[in-house]
């Protein structure tokens, strides 16, 4: 069908008709630091959390995403949002499909009551029929998934930044949850299975951060970690300036990551945080554009540095 298309555009050119095949514009997708827990709610002055407080630039940015879309896109609106957070993994990639507002899971722990129900809510509704549309298209791509609601509730990776870019809860979210393996290839191709969804007013959101070594937290530390420096250079040297023509080549670098990258495992132990990095970057195939607006986490949480950005 494309290819037809394609075919028609240029005779309809070459004829000198006056006719014209418009392409539905696209959103680009985001990958987004979704801070430590409900961070980005609460003012953490002289705290240990403070660089990722309500006043940080990562909690801006979350602020930020409907006028950036809208400056980016130069036309479509966002109709609805699918998250993919770090913090929801399955046997096989799940689907949520359920009506009305879901529950919100609080999982996090040892912060303010002001951040657990029944003080913090976030009432917004899903979009069953975008649900069916992601389950089709990950059948047609072959990848195993499940439809059905997920019983413990949206988590802190998708409600807390969702609640700080549409506070009125009036976007609907879908959240899509990452397969336990945590294997880079397959979830580029989740990403790439769903990139047509950017044409249909969808905003394809990966929640997670680019380094995520809890343990490496240093309090006391003024300098940002060299092996966060070296590692986030060598995820520059991916992402940034990605385009058509270099996908492809980027995307099996992506996938060599975990055996090339400097202190990858220092970066991440577990790769949970990782991976939603690998399906946003996925969303960008078949045309890919890539611009990054790099901001680092100072002191005291030296080891972390983070992408405010990156909208394929």
């Amino acid at each position: 069908m494309l290819v037809i298309l394609f075919i028609n555009t240029l005779l309809l050119l070459s004829s000198n008709l006056t006719m014209s095949l418009r392409v539905p514009a696209k959103l680009p997708s985001i990958f987004l630091f979704h801070g430590a827990g409900p961070g980005p709610l609460i003012d953490g002055r002289g705290g240990m959390f403070e660089k990722l407080d309500k006043n940080s630039p990562s909690t801006a940015f979350m602020r930020n995403i409907p006028r950036m879309i809208e400056q980016k896109a130069a036309g479509p609106t966002i109709k609805s949002v699918v998250v993919f957070s770090a913090h929801w993994e399955e046997s096989k990639v799940q689907v949520d499909h359920q009506t009305g507002t879901p529950k919100l899971l609080y999982d996090y722990y040892g912060f303010p009551p002001e951040t657990y129900a029944p003080h913090m809510t976030y009432p917004f509704k899903t979009d069953v029929l975008l649900a069916e549309r992601i389950h089709g298209l990950l059948n047609e791509a072959g990848i195993d998934n499940a439809l059905k609601p997920r019983a413990d509730g949206f988590d802190h990776g998708t409600f807390i930044p969702m609640k700080m870019a549409f506070p009125k809860g009036d976007v609907p979210i879908v959240q899509v949850s990452l397969n336990r393996n945590l294997d880079i290839e397959s979830h580029i191709r989740l990403g790439e299975a769903l990139a047509p969804l950017r044409r249909e007013g969808v905003l394809l959101v990966g929640s997670g951060a680019i380094t995520h070594n809890l343990r490496a937290i240093n309090p006391d530390a003024h300098d940002a970690d060299p092996r966060a420096t070296a590692f986030v250079a060598h995820m520059n040297d991916i992402l940034v300036g990605l385009n058509a023509d270099n996908y492809a080549e980027r995307r099996q670098r992506l996938i060599n990551v975990p055996k090339e990258a400097p202190y990858w495992r220092d970066m991440h132990p577990r790769a949970e945080h990782f991976i939603p990095i690998v399906v946003a970057f996925g969303t960008a195939r078949p045309s890919a554009t890539c611009e990054t607006a790099e901001g680092e986490v100072e002191a005291p949480i030296s080891v972390e540095r983070v992408y405010h950005e990156i909208a394929l």
